[in-house]
C-alpha cells in the first residue's frame, strides 16, 4: 500500500471515529493500534479530527499549487520546530508533506538549524544543555547511592589505596579542582604523613 493510499485510509477511519464522538486523543490512539509506526503524526491527526468535527466530508488532501518550497525561511524553520517539538516521532516525509516543503530542505532545517538528529525513532538535540548534563550526573549519583556502592578499592603493585566514591563537595556547582582519587603519588607516603593529614581515602 502506498503512503498516499494509507494516508487516505487513515483519514477515512479518523472521520468515522469523529462521527462516533471519539476525542482526538482517543482517535489517535486507535489509529496507532492499527497502523503502529505507519500512523500519521499526532499533529496531523488532531488537525483532521478538527476538520471532520467542523463538518468536512472529503478525506482527500487539499490540492497544492506549485512545486514544494526549497527555501529555509524563518517561517519554515519555525513551523518545523513546532511540529518536531509537538511530536518527536515525526518523519522528514511527514513534515515535508504537511508543510509542502522539499524533503531535503526539511532535513537541513532539522539537522543544521535546529541541531537535532534521529535517535531510536525520535528527534533529539545533538548537544545537551548544562542543565541536561547535570541532570544525567545527578541520576547516575542517585543510582550509585541506591545500590549502596560506598567504597571502591584500587591497588597498584604492593601498595593499596582506598577512596570514597562520594567526595565531600556539593553535588551542584562548578568544580575546578580534581577529586582526591585523581592525585598521583610517586612513592608510598609514610604513616606519619597519613596521620598528619588524616586522609580518609588511603589505607
Amino acid at each position: 500500500m502506498s503512503r498516499r493510499t494509507m494516508s487516505r485510509e487513515q483519514r477515512a477511519n479518523l472521520k468515522f471515529l469523529t462521527k462516533l464522538g471519539k476525542t482526538p486523543s482517543e482517535s489517535f490512539t486507535m489509529l496507532q493500534q492499527v497502523y503502529r509506526e505507519d500512523t500519521m503524526s499526532r499533529t496531523h491527526a488532531f488537525e483532521w479530527h478538527k476538520r471532520f468535527k467542523e463538518g468536512r466530508e472529503e478525506v482527500e488532501d487539499d490540492p497544492r499549487s506549485g512545486r514544494p518550497s526549497m527555501s529555509r525561511t524563518v517561517d519554515n524553520i519555525e513551523h518545523v520546530k513546532q511540529m518536531v517539538h509537538a511530536d518527536h516521532q515525526l518523519t522528514v516525509w511527514m513534515i515535508a508533506e504537511e508543510l509542502s516543503i522539499n524533503k531535503e530542505t526539511v532535513w537541513s532545517i532539522i539537522t543544521e538549524n535546529l541541531e537535532m538528529r534521529k535517535v531510536c525513532g525520535k528527534m533529539v538535540p545533538k548537544l545537551l544543555s548544562e542543565d541536561q548534563k547535570q541532570q544525567r550526573v545527578t541520576v547516575c549519583q542517585d543510582i550509585m547511592e541506591s545500590i549502596n556502592i560506598r567504597h571502591l578499592i584500587a591497588s597498584s603493585f604492593c601498595d593499596g589505596f582506598h577512596w570514597d566514591s562520594h567526595p565531600h563537595f556539593p553535588r551542584n556547582g562548578w568544580q575546578n579542582v580534581a577529586p582526591p582519587w585523581y592525585m598521583l603519588l610517586r612513592e608510598p607516603p609514610s604513616w606519619n604523613l597519613i596521620q598528619e593529614w588524616s586522609w580518609p581515602w588511603m589505607v
